[in-house]
């Protein structure tokens, strides 16, 4: 328990350093669009209506499309460096084994390759379902001369969208946990993670929702209390607030996603092992 602990600590600590990195340009070129010469500062974004927000974005485009292509080359090098500290998490999640620090970030970092194969691959697949689930969503609405009952059908391809990228992301963290477990590779992996899905998906799914709901709960309640706190109103403490929850839901969610990897990699253990928890 320490030891996860510890590395639900260590990725909120790499999360928010990369926030941090990614973050940087964008307020470097909020502060070069002299908003800050304001008495109400940068605050003015907030307002209703966004037209100092509109304003800063048209008079910084020319910088918005090189800072846009530079942040994306970061977002993929921090995407990957990121994987070191999810890989440990998963290594202390699915493992109570006792050992020392340097062999769990050994161990974290030889998964890296698989667990970012099986990321890519559920990545790949979300976005082919959502872009057929638009798809067929703009068929349906042209296809119907209602405009209402055309909205109505929409929303069929864009749920059945909705369930098949959840199920990917499913399929993708048991896959992964088997890996974790002893699996040889990404795709001894991604095949008990099939064996899972379509053995037990009643318990798949109950497992995973428990961590989803109450992540839920978390996420709902810091956004109430952030509109209520409103940041476009005067008060520097307010910013101070607002950041401090924000950073209490990231922390939140990195022991959610503990939990669920938990129970993910016991579902995967008993796959791999033929054992009956991943038939009830």
């Amino acid at each position: 328990m320490k030891r996860r602990t510890l590395a639900v600590l260590f990725e909120f600590a790499c999360r928010g350093a990369a926030s941090i990195v990614l973050a940087g340009p964008v307020c470097a070129a909020v502060a070069a669009s002299g908003i800050g010469a304001f008495p109400e500062g940068d605050r003015l974004l907030f307002e209703p209506g966004g037209l100092l927000l509109v304003e800063v974005a048209r008079a910084s485009w020319l910088w918005l499309t090189p800072l846009a292509n530079a942040s994306l080359v970061t977002l993929a090098v921090v995407s990957v460096a990121l994987s070191v500290p999810a890989a440990l998490l998963w290594v202390t999640s699915a493992d109570e084994t006792p050992a020392a620090p340097s062999a769990l970030f050994g161990r974290a970092a030889a998964l890296v390759p698989s667990l970012l194969a099986l990321e890519g691959l559920a990545f790949l697949g979300q976005i082919l379902a959502l872009c057929l689930g638009l798809s067929g969503a703009g068929s349906f609405r042209s296809a119907l001369e209602s405009p209402a009952a055309g909205d109505r059908w929409a929303l069929v391809p864009l749920g059945c969208a909705a369930l098949v990228a959840l199920a990917l992301g499913i399929l993708r963290d048991v896959a992964s946990a088997a890996v974790v477990c002893g699996a040889p590779n990404a795709r001894s992996g991604l095949r008990a993670g099939l064996g899972a899905l379509f053995t037990a998906p009643v318990t798949l799914l109950t497992r995973w929702a428990g961590p989803a709901l109450a992540a839920l709960v978390v996420v709902g309640a810091v956004a109430g209390a952030v509109g209520v706190i409103d940041v476009g109103r005067p008060g520097s403490l307010r910013v101070v607030v607002v950041a401090a929850l924000h950073q209490c839901v990231v922390l939140a969610l990195s022991a959610f996603r503990a939990g669920w990897f938990t129970a993910a990699a016991r579902l995967a253990r008993a796959q791999l092992g033929g054992g009956s928890e991943a038939r009830r």
